[in-house]
């Protein structure tokens, strides 16, 4: 669709997903640093969503390979900063409930997602065909953008904490329950 040459197209995939990588690791330290998983889900979910709306919204024409690089990989940074703190609430979320569960929640996690990418595989040719259409792909774009948005708004019923101040009072009021439930069993 934009004149890239396969090994083009496949190097501008390469840098997206570096940036992906780059920012799973930040968003996830900072995430476990401050204590707080849904601001950065949040963050990253509708900056994901926004920046998809822009990048359609931009009538690029025949975008240069360093403007898609730039495009593709800060899509992929914000996805990052969704997903990482996303996993981590979801674990602490089945961990609340059992912790005997958490290997099973993150099975039926996996299921789910490769339901969803199958769903998405078999959708791809209908959407997207044939290549050269852009009217196609933006469809397809607009089917991401929602997905990124669904994403956000999930935030809103998984467990966790928005307030750092709040995850610090929680960590020190727990660590005292089990210093004394330690002194007890002493």
């Amino acid at each position: 669709m934009f004149h890239f040459t396969p090994a083009r197209a496949n190097a501008l995939l390469n840098y997206s997903w570096a940036a992906n990588v780059i920012a799973l690791l930040a968003a996830g330290i900072f995430s476990d640093r401050l204590l707080v998983r849904k601001p950065f889900m949040l963050a990253g979910g509708i900056g994901a969503a926004v920046l998809i709306w822009l990048f359609l919204a931009h009538d690029y024409g025949a975008p240069s390979f360093p403007a898609m690089v730039g495009a593709a990989s800060a899509i992929s940074i914000m996805l990052g900063i969704g997903y990482a703190a996303w996993m981590a609430s979801f674990t602490e979320m089945v961990e609340a409930y059992n912790p005997a569960l958490t290997a099973t929640g993150l099975a039926i996690w996996g299921w789910l997602l490769r339901l969803v990418v199958t769903g998405a595989f078999l959708a791809i040719p209908v959407v997207v065909s044939p290549v050269t259409d852009p009217a196609r792909w933006r469809l397809w774009y607009v089917f991401c953008a929602g997905g990124a948005l669904v994403f956000a708004a999930v935030v809103f019923v998984m467990k966790g904490r928005w307030s750092t101040t709040r995850a610090q009072a929680d960590a020190v009021a727990h660590n005292a329950a089990v210093d004394r439930a330690l002194a007890l069993e002493a």
